[in-house]
Order: structure tokens, then sequence, then C-alpha cells
């Protein structure tokens, strides 16, 4: 904690942590954490990471998991390597998605740098 600059920045223990969205109904596996105190907002992840989205590395994929809990959205889930979460309008805007598996569908995002949920 940078209490001057007011930010904190916390790493997981070993493996990712789980992080609870209730509003949005997603939980997520992250192992890095950094809060911006005065801007309300909570990066996670490495923004700067990018996944490969490739049909070929498509099983080999490593990344933070975003999955939804709503039960109507059963099983859906996606990797991306950074999200931020803004505190106050309990936004999660993902950065870098490659593919969504929604069914049988692979689906990719036409603008990969942002998936608001």
């Amino acid at each position: 904690m940078d209490l001057d600059k007011r930010v904190g920045e916390f790493v997981a223990n070993g493996s990712a942590s789980i992080v609870r969205f209730p509003k949005n109904q997603y939980i997520a596996y992250m192992e890095r954490f950094k809060w911006f105190m005065d801007s309300e907002e909570i990066q996670l992840g490495d923004e700067n990471k990018k996944l490969d989205g490739s049909v070929e590395n498509a099983l080999d994929l490593e990344g933070p998991q975003f999955i939804s809990v709503h039960p109507k959205q059963d099983s859906l889930r996606f990797l991306a390597p950074a999200a931020k979460y803004n505190l106050r309008k309990c936004v999660i805007s993902c950065i870098n998605v490659p593919f969504i598996n929604v069914a049988d569908a692979r689906v990719f995002p036409r603008f990969r740098k942002s998936y608001y949920l």
C-alpha cells in the first residue's frame, strides 16, 4: 500500500484467487490486483499481456478466467488477461479478450480491446 500515491498492489499467494462480482453475477480467478483509491477502480491481472486466440492454440490458453454465475448463463466463461472494475458504477471492463465460447460456437469480439460486463 502506498498511501502517498493512493495505490494498493496485491499479489495472490500461490495460484489465482477468486474475485466475486455479485452485482454483475460473475466471478473471476486473478493473480494480481491494483487498487486506485482516488478513481475508485481496481485493475485485475496484467493489461500488457495478450492471449493468443488462434484456433490452433485454443486448448492451451492460460490467463484469468471470468465465469458467469447467472442461472440462465450456465457455463458461460472466457479468458481475459486483464480487467478494470469501477467500484462506483459496478462495471467490469475486460481487456484483450481473444474469444468467447458460447454453446457450440466461438465468438471473436470485433473490438478485442475491451468487453464490458
